[in-house]
């Protein structure tokens, strides 16, 4: 039979598993969003540089482009076809923009995307379902691959030191 102090000392053990391992996914967590911060700024910075060149660029292409078609059309016609090419190139990339835009992962969603992981695999551990990793599948049907491992070598560990005492 265990003595109580057995008891009291498993139950420390766990607490302090749970807390290194909460520890940890505050760290992942956080790095995940120092990355997508250094991300942003940068494509940020870029948007920047472009829209300043571009700017001019795109004013001095539409003279020469508007002066060129003159060559063979009133001067009306050039200024319609340059405005309408240029309208649709607009259009494409705005289109091209909305779509990386919203690739972007928000930064509540992904921390509530491994909440549910450490959730799941706390779950498959502690709730007896058997599963060593309990790795939970993201919307995006990849699953937590890399989480899973992670949950694996924190498993190993847990029961070397489970084995260690006894």
């Amino acid at each position: 039979m265990t003595s109580p102090s057995q008891w009291l000392a498993r139950m420390q053990s766990l607490g302090s598993a749970y807390f290194a391992v909460l520890r940890a996914e505050i760290g992942a967590a956080l790095q995940d969003l120092q990355e997508s911060g250094k991300s942003l700024l940068r494509a940020a910075v870029l948007f920047t540089v472009t829209l300043a060149l571009g700017f001019w660029t795109v004013g001095l292409l539409v003279y020469f482009a508007i002066e060129m078609l003159t060559l063979w059309l009133p001067r009306w016609g050039a200024v319609g076809i340059v405005f309408g090419f240029f309208a649709v190139g607009t259009a494409a990339f705005a289109a091209a923009t909305v779509a990386r835009a919203r690739r972007i992962e928000a930064p509540t969603r992904m921390i509530e995307r491994r909440f549910h992981d450490h959730a799941a695999w706390w779950q498959g551990r502690i709730g007896g379902d058997g599963s060593e990793t309990g790795g939970a599948m993201d919307d995006s049907g990849a699953g937590g691959a890399k989480d899973a491992a992670a949950g694996r070598r924190i498993g190993r560990v847990v029961a070397d030191d489970e084995e260690e005492e006894a």
